[in-house]
């Protein structure tokens, strides 16, 4: 989904957050820290939704897209290596799904429009923002980032990539003893 061609209906961090949240909880997860992203995918989505589609794209076929979302057929599509990293717990990976879940659960068609070129989008509505939002909510829960003592901690305990830990620690204005 290209940011430059769609905006997104305008919300918050707080929204999304909560909105994470509600997921989360719908699927039985909010007392876990670790986000099981294939399981979810494969397995908890289907059965939620008849209409939810999974697949993964070969590298010749998605290019640089490492993940797409196709609101119109409510799938999501991960890169074959995207895919396989995801597997194996890379958090850059798993991110990239988790982002691809922030598209299809908050950018459904009626809630996207085009956007005309002489218009500036604002961050809250870059579709590409809230989903980031979305998939460091969904993966990295406020109420257990504060029981983190270190970058490390929050690397191992969330499986992320430690420039998503330190991001979300960033737009939570929490500061790690030890963090730089």
């Amino acid at each position: 989904m290209s940011n430059l061609m769609f905006m997104a209906r305008p919300l918050s961090r707080a929204k999304i957050t909560d909105v994470a949240d509600r997921f989360r909880k719908m699927f039985g997860l909010e007392d876990d820290p670790y986000f099981p992203v294939p399981e979810v995918l494969e397995f908890m989505l289907p059965r939620a939704s008849e209409d939810y589609a999974f697949s993964v794209g070969e590298v010749a076929d998605m290019g640089p897209d490492h993940g797409r979302t196709l609101l119109d057929d409510f799938e999501i599509r991960l890169r074959k290596d995207v895919y396989d990293n995801m597997v194996l717990g890379a958090g850059r990976d798993r991110f990239t799904a988790c982002h691809e879940i922030g598209h299809l659960v908050l950018h459904q068609p009626q809630y996207l429009s085009r956007r005309l070129e002489h218009r500036e989008m604002r961050t809250f509505e870059d579709p590409e923002w809230q989903a980031n939002t979305f998939a460091s909510a969904l993966m990295m829960p406020e109420r257990f980032v504060k029981k983190c003592h270190s970058i490390e901690m929050m690397v191992e305990m969330f499986g992320v990539s430690e420039p998503a830990a330190r991001s979300r620690l960033r737009n939570l204005n929490i500061q790690l003893r030890g963090a730089k």
